[in-house]
């Protein structure tokens, strides 16, 4: 035994000069590695500061050109208005008889001379009443949409004033088109879907052509549409006075939103208020049409404070993604894949309005942020502070148009301005809530969570949801987007699931 261990010893030692090099190899190659990682990481921080600088001038860019979308448009309308008349006005009017046509969603199928669809208005009745007609509506026809998600949409449509657009976005089959057209019915509102192609490439897509060859404007129902709810510019809209329209564009992301829908959308943000009939100001937003071979003054259509937009958009390889401008302008709604798989379709007629809703009505509804008590305004603003601060560390924060959205969203979310309807306070965290994850959240997408600055502002974000909005569901999803697992991932938001129901 003591040979066999004596041999043992002098094979160990024998080999002991060769695992001293590989050691010393290896302890080369760490020095080596190490000096590489400060490298990365000196050259990692220089890229995260390029990244902020290049995405301040890219707002910068974004914010210029608005401003150039805003004057050519104006340009446009004062060298349209210079255009001398080519045609007598009895000419220009058979050339535009296309688009003086009622469309099919104020008269259905009825020949053009019909009386409109819901001839008389509703019955006077309160907001949390239509709600619970709306939910009502739903339920008969089998469709199974939780109330914060009503409550959602319903708040995103009275905040078009400065959100003028509403998204909704998921996958394919989970009631995005089934809501806005459901809760039109419901509401008395009419409705008009109008499905987006993939060829879209101009807002002539949206709004007809002129025809040279027929010497006629081959207008869309679109087109008609506004025409008809436009008191200002066309007499058509007399008998449509007071009424609400929906449009839906379907799968608006089929195409690019900023080609067909970029100079309409800049004309909705740029509306005065809805109180406000300032001739200039209406004038500054109307869109003037392309009739010029129609003669005399070009048709100009306002796009009034009558007109809710709402888009779906399915979130697959097929679609494009919505640009920040558009995303700033909107409320984003996400429909995650449902719990529970439901066999049957839709059931019975349900309880639609018998009368259509008065624009009036449906304006008084609406809340200033002002209106609401200092017991809510002051906790909310506390909110809004902490957060963009949060924001700014990670080179994401918000400006004017973003906080007077988020404050005009909590002020009319239901049980908030209500006298009597419950706990203001708990409703405007819910309603906040709701704008983190409609508004903020997406645009962290992308930001880094191996960056040592970014960790603490994204526990405080996530203080914020977890203490003072007490929303559980909302703060695991954001600990789910934030966490870092090693692999080198950016913050990436999937929405929150609610419950069922």
């Amino acid at each position: 035994q003591h040979d066999a261990l004596e041999d043992d010893i002098g094979r160990h030692q024998a080999r002991l000069p060769t695992l001293q090099a590989q050691l010393e190899t290896l302890q080369q190659a760490m020095a080596a590695g190490s000096a590489e990682h400060e490298v990365l990481t000196a050259e990692r921080a220089r890229l995260v500061a390029e990244t902020a600088q290049v995405r301040q001038g890219l707002e910068q860019l974004r914010m210029q050109l608005d401003s150039a979308e805003t004057e050519l448009n104006r340009r446009r309308a004062e060298l349209a208005a210079l255009a001398p008349a080519r045609q007598p006005e009895d000419a220009q009017g058979d050339a535009l008889a296309d688009l003086e046509q009622p469309p099919a969603c104020l008269v259905g199928a009825s020949s053009p001379g019909a009386q409109p669809l819901l001839p008389k208005p509703q019955r006077d009745e309160g907001e949390a009443a239509a709600l619970e007609r709306v939910q009502a509506h739903l339920s008969a026809l089998g469709l199974r949409f939780p109330e914060r998600t009503l409550h959602a949409f319903h708040t995103a449509l009275k905040t078009a004033t400065i959100s003028p657009l509403t998204v909704l976005a998921g996958i394919s089959g989970t009631g995005k088109s089934q809501l806005p057209r459901r809760y039109a019915e419901a509401m008395g509102i009419h409705f008009l879907k109008l499905p987006v192609q993939p060829r879209w490439d101009s807002p002539q897509d949206m709004l007809g052509f002129y025809n040279y060859l027929e010497k006629r404007y081959k207008a869309t129902e679109f087109a008609r549409a506004l025409v008809h709810f436009d008191a200002h510019n066309w007499p058509h809209a007399r008998p449509y006075r007071d009424r609400l329209l929906l449009v839906l564009l379907d799968e608006m992301n089929l195409a690019r939103v900023e080609y067909y829908f970029s100079e309409f959308l800049s004309q909705l943000e740029g509306r005065p208020a809805p109180k406000d009939h300032d001739p200039e100001r209406i004038r500054n937003s109307e869109i003037v049409l392309d009739a010029g071979g129609a003669g005399g003054v070009p048709p100009r259509i306002y796009p009034g404070h009558n007109l809710l937009f709402v888009g779906t958009m399915n979130e697959d390889e097929s679609t494009q993604t919505l640009s920040d401008k558009v995303l700033d302008r909107a409320n984003l709604l996400r429909f995650p894949r449902p719990d529970r798989l439901v066999g049957e379709a839709l059931s019975g007629d349900g309880r639609p309005a018998s009368g259509y809703l008065p624009e009036s009505r449906w304006h008084g509804w609406r809340r200033s942020f002002g209106q609401l008590p200092k017991a809510v305004q002051q906790p909310v603003e506390r909110w809004i502070q902490h957060l963009n601060e949060d924001l700014d560390g990670l080179h994401r924060p918000f400006a004017h148009r973003v906080n007077q959205a988020m404050l005009a969203y909590v002020a009319n979310y239901p049980g908030v301005a209500e006298p009597g309807a419950g706990d203001a306070l708990a409703c405007a965290r819910l309603a906040f809530a709701d704008q983190l994850e409609q508004r903020i959240l997406p645009k962290l997408r992308g930001v880094d969570l191996g960056d040592a600055g970014v960790a603490s502002h994204l526990e405080r974000i996530g203080r914020l949801i977890e203490v003072d909005l007490d929303d559980p569901k909302l703060a695991t999803a954001f600990r789910r987007a934030r966490e870092d697992d090693g692999s080198g991932r950016p913050f990436l938001w999937t929405g929150v699931r609610r419950e069922s129901a």
